[in-house]
């Protein structure tokens, strides 16, 4: 089977079956399948970055991540060819650029990125913001597991409230700023 035409196929009934998807989650992530070609050994294998829409399961979209590259410069081009209008798209700290929150909103979508340390001034501010603030809205569950208790706590803020002017101004949509 040809990769090629197997991918146009997945891009085209994924966009269609997509786009009657209201409300949808597109979760980006990529992985690194090991043992696909025979010359394989030790820690290489095919990286591919996958969309899937979280509410039914679907793979809607698949790149592959360049030899001597990462899922930065796949990520782009997978959200290029997926429709992502009202869509809530997220992506682990890999994907948390500007440029892509650019591309998304661009594309009349919306955005969950997942903010480390590889963001340092939007970090800080967002770390000194819950420190300081009262948030919105907060959230805690309570669990016994495994022989102990487990809490989660989520807090949300206005990032218009918290970050400064020219935070706001490079994150492009940005809104509400979530802790976890």
């Amino acid at each position: 089977m040809e990769p090629d035409i197997l991918r146009q196929c997945l891009n085209d009934y994924g966009k269609d079956i997509a786009g009657l998807l209201a409300e949808k989650q597109i979760c980006l992530d990529g992985k690194k399948l090991r043992g696909v070609s025979p010359t394989s050994r030790g820690n290489q294998g095919l990286y591919i970055v996958n969309a899937w829409v979280a509410e039914n399961r679907l793979c809607i979209g698949q790149k592959k991540v360049e030899d001597k590259s990462n899922e930065i410069t796949a990520i782009p081009s997978l959200l290029d060819e997926i429709d992502i209008e009202d869509a809530v798209v997220s992506i682990d700290a890999i994907g948390c650029q500007r440029s892509i929150a650019q591309q998304i909103t661009a594309k009349k979508g919306h955005y969950l990125l997942s903010l480390k340390e590889n963001q340092g001034s939007l970090y800080e501010d967002t770390l000194y913001g819950f420190r300081t603030n009262r948030p919105l809205s907060v959230s805690e569950e309570w669990e016994y597991t495994h022989g102990r208790y487990e809490t989660r706590k989520c807090s949300i803020l206005n990032a218009t409230e918290v970050l400064l002017k020219e935070q706001l101004e490079q994150w492009a949509g940005i809104q509400t700023l979530v802790w976890m």
